[in-house]
């Protein structure tokens, strides 16, 4: 049979083995009473264990068997073996957790929030009372609850959760029915309550967090705890707990947010309404704190102060959306038309948030409402307060600069001593202490020994563009568009006074025209530069594609000047007139044939093969410019050059090039002349036929030949004077100009001029003259007074057709004198203005069918034999003048009859 009695918390246990008086035995044995047996229960598979069902009057009790017999006797002899130890003490009602208490905890960003219940237990003020009081428990057990603790019968070591719903925040269609109806969840066991929860003696409280159950809903949680052998009753419902995480809500309205949680719960009625009528505050209003950073006409940068939170909740995403208006006035209708220009999630909270909205239209109303949300946690929809702007307009569009203009620029050199030195990364400024500053400045480059462009580029486009070079696009290189584009070593603008100014003074009106539209930009670039470039002005913040650049048409950066003949300038004699001709060189690049090793004892390395010269494939003008010179070869330095440069210049307007001079060298012609040939056949050749001959074989490179009219302004007066005068010329195209290039510049060219000639060049034109000494003028009478007169035509230069000849009849009254007789009778003269055959120029001669196979046939070619195959051609076309039908043929009449004349 099963026996009880009472346990009382404080009671001190007996200890197996020690020592008990016999009185408090004796008390103790008489205090066990037999348990009533209500109902006997065999548990299957157990063996021979069955569980029986006792009914207590006793809270807190222990059992133990006792054979229902009594005593037995063994052999004679009684034994105590009848009654069992007794149990540990336990519990036969549990108390009801009391005071039970939700709060709602948001302590990760992306777990789901937890719920902490804390509650109290029942009478827990007096077992700490009886168990504490004793001393020797104490002394046992170490603490003030002695083995209370210890007795899983007695005290709580589990604990149960159960939840309904009363109230959804949504349209509840994601519950279940059964909790749609308002049954109870239950949750599992948590058998480890000292494990999962924690208990504070000072409150005498439990706490445990608990995490199994939905948001969105207001429900109602009960707790029950047990021991290892019986639950306590549910605890009484909390009020009234609304699980759902309060949305972000922007700066200045995280007061209202509870208030708005629990007006969407339905929980604050009439009177919590009335209650705070003092506080009458529109909690779904939105808070105007959205400012307007920058507006242009497609896009708007927005900031706003972050979002206040919950707890320890820092990650939230924000939604930006804009919205346009009919007017100003108008309602931002965001849910019907407003757009969602962008979403993004920020970790951790900066000082301000900000967001650039694209797309708009120019000249709109917009307005821009930006709301928020947890990304991991709480609803998925977002916060019902937003933050808005107020309504702004989108600006018309800025039209994308003007495309930049080439401009031909003369400008004086800053500092000729300066030396400039560009590398692929930078430039520096040698000077003459040998150290080199950081940066080149634009006042102490030579311009002349780097390329550069110079551009007329729209004033105000220079404050948000930057300006760029790459190599002009060609078929062979189609990615040149998008690579390679370079900033330029240096750029200066110049103002309207002359002046080369930093880009920094633009917009000053300390410095130039500041009124202007256009400004004049010089951009130095790097040595290496292409021989044709294209500029662009570039937006590198623009996000349209249309404003990002402006390109311009190619350009040539440097144009190296011209070489000069050796002979720069004669005098042309034509029917038309009397011209003077200035011959030059260009080196556009293509290969010419290189000149014979039987010339080298003559020519320099450098004259025997042309290199390509940069910019001379895009010369399209020529200028020329003379002054007067009265110095000698011997008195010309460089130092005599600079004091004579105040002497002005006569510059003549450009003008278009004229096609390049033909060359007469064949592609298959060879040079293979022995050295010792080469000198005795340069011997006794005049030196300036030889270098004549040169350069119109084309062993000098494209050879041009200007005309330039005497009788311009300036130089008529020049030549009248019969001063010698210096000639200058420059190539160029519409936008850039290649250095002055004078005679006085190559002094290689002037040591092959022959026999020390000076260094100016006088005006002459030389007369025609006879062909010969033995030709003798014919005179046949035809009457008393008239004579028929013929002669060979005189030798004439190529392009003379029509020669003036003048006959002067001088009478004879005797043979001792050739004075004027008494008559009186003066000299008679007579112009007959004749035509002749053109004779063929030399250039003409080379392009003879006997001298270009002479080029064609010969792998050697001779300029001996060249210079006598055009010899033998001029003294053919004298031969041409001896026969009777070029004869001049005029009848002289006038004259006196029976009169001798000479």
């Amino acid at each position: 049979k099963v026996q009880i009695r009472s346990f009382i918390p404080g009671e001190i246990m007996p200890v197996p083995g020690a020592c008990i008086e016999a009185s408090f035995e004796e008390s103790r044995e008489a205090s066990w009473i037999d348990a009533k047996e209500i109902e006997r229960v065999g548990l299957p598979n157990r063996h021979h264990h069955e569980a029986r069902l006792m009914s207590c009057e006793f809270v807190r009790l222990q059992y133990r068997l006792v054979l229902a017999a009594g005593p037995q006797s063994i052999d004679g002899n009684y034994v105590a073996n009848w009654q069992s130890m007794p149990s540990e003490p336990v519990a036969s009602y549990v108390d009801p957790p009391a005071d039970l208490v939700a709060e709602f905890c948001y302590d990760s960003d992306q777990l789901p929030p937890s719920v902490e219940l804390s509650w109290k237990s029942s009478n827990m003020e007096w077992l700490r009372a009886a168990m504490g009081s004793e001393g020797v428990v104490q002394a046992q057990t170490g603490d003030g609850y002695g083995p209370f603790a210890a007795w899983p019968g007695l005290m709580p070591t589990k604990v149960q959760v159960r939840w309904r719903v009363v109230h959804e925040l949504s349209n509840g269609e994601a519950l279940p029915q059964e909790l749609a109806g308002g049954g109870h969840f239950v949750s599992a066991a948590v058998d480890g309550i000292t494990k999962d929860g924690t208990f504070n003696f000072r409150e005498d409280t439990w706490k445990l967090s608990y995490r199994e159950v939905m948001c969105g809903v207001v429900v109602r949680f009960s707790v029950r705890i047990g021991t290892a052998f019986r639950w306590s009753p549910w605890s009484v419902e909390t009020e009234d707990f609304i699980v759902e995480v309060p949305e972000p809500t922007p700066l200045g309205m995280a007061m209202h947010s509870d208030r708005l949680l629990r007006q969407r719960s339905g929980i604050e009625g009439e009177s919590g309404r009335a209650r705070d009528n003092s506080q009458d505050v529109d909690v779904s209003s939105n808070l105007v704190c959205v400012e307007i950073k920058r507006v242009d006409s497609s896009e708007v940068e927005v900031v706003w102060p972050p979002f206040t939170t919950k707890g320890m909740l820092s990650w939230v995403e924000y939604r930006v959306m804009v919205c346009m208006l009919a007017h100003v006035g108008d309602t931002a209708a965001f849910e019907e038309s407003g757009i969602i220009a962008s979403t993004f999630m920020l970790e951790k909270q900066p000082t301000q948030v900000s967001s650039v909205v694209r797309g708009l239209f120019p000249n709109k109303w917009y307005v821009v409402r930006v709301d928020a949300r947890y990304p991991h946690i709480g609803k998925r929809s977002f916060s019902s307060s937003a933050a808005i702007s107020e309504p702004f307009l989108t600006p018309f569009p800025p039209r994308p600069p003007l495309q930049p203009l080439p401009v031909a620029m003369d400008i004086q050199q800053y500092n000729d001593t300066a030396e400039f030195d560009v590398t692929g990364s930078g430039c520096s400024t040698h000077h003459g202490n040998g150290k080199a500053d950081g940066h080149a400045r634009a006042e102490d480059i030579d311009w002349s020994v780097i390329p550069w462009v110079a551009l007329c580029v729209e004033r105000a486009s220079l404050q948000d563009y930057c300006i760029e070079y790459n190599a002009a696009p060609s078929a062979e290189s189609e990615e040149t568009y998008y690579h390679g584009w370079q900033e330029p070593v240096v750029v200066q603008v110049e103002d309207g006074n002359s002046k080369v100014l930093p880009v920094s003074c633009l917009g000053s009106s300390e410095h130039g025209d500041t009124q202007g539209s256009w400004q004049v930009v010089r951009l130095g670039l790097h040595r290496s530069s292409p021989e044709l470039v294209v500029c662009r002005l570039i937006n590198k913040e623009a996000r349209c594609g249309a404003d990002m650049q402006i390109t311009t048409a190619p350009l040539v950066p440097f144009i190296a000047p011209v070489t000069f003949a050796a002979m720069p300038i004669w005098t042309d004699v034509s029917d038309s007139g009397v011209r003077l001709v200035a011959r030059f060189f260009l080196h556009p690049g293509t290969v010419s044939v290189a000149a014979h090793d039987s010339q080298s004892a003559a020519i320099s390395k450098m004259q025997l093969k042309q290199q390509p010269k940069r910019g001379h494939r895009f010369v399209t003008r020529y200028q020329v410019r003379f002054r007067c010179v009265t110095m000698t070869k011997a008195e010309v330095t460089p130092s005599g050059l600079e004091e004579h440069g105040a002497v002005p210049w006569d510059t003549f307007e450009p003008m278009l090039l004229p096609p390049a001079c033909p060359s007469h060298v064949a592609s298959r012609s060879r040079a293979a002349v022995d050295r010792a040939e080469a000198a005795e056949e340069l011997a006794g050749a005049d030196e300036q036929q030889l270098e004549d001959l040169r350069e119109r074989l084309g062993w000098r490179g494209a050879r041009y030949e200007v005309r330039i009219d005497p009788g311009a302004e300036g130089l008529n007066a020049l030549l009248q004077e019969g001063s010698p005068f210096e000639i200058c010329v420059r190539v160029g195209n519409d936008h850039r100009w290649s250095e002055w290039a004078s005679p006085y510049s190559a002094p290689k060219v002037l040591d092959s001029l022959p026999g020390n000639a000076p260094l100016s060049f006088a005006a002459k034109v030389a007369g025609a003259s006879e062909v010969g000494d033995q030709q003798l003028l014919n005179c046949t009478p035809c009457s008393a007074t008239r004579l028929r007169l013929s002669w060979t035509p005189f030798d004439r230069p190529p392009g003379v057709t029509l020669l003036e000849y003048i006959v002067s009849a001088k009478p004879l009254f005797n043979d001792s004198t050739s004075s004027t007789g008494l008559e009186s009778v003066d000299v008679l003269e007579r112009v007959y203005l004749t035509k002749h055959c053109s004779r063929l120029s030399d250039d003409e001669l080379l392009q003879t069918r006997d001298v270009q196979r002479v080029l064609e046939e010969s792998d050697e070619i001779s300029l001996r034999k060249l210079l006598g195959l055009l010899q033998a051609r001029r003294d053919s076309e004298r031969e041409a003048d001896r026969e009777s039908g070029c004869l001049v043929q005029v009848d002289f009449s006038g004259l006196l009859p029976c009169t001798r004349y000479s």
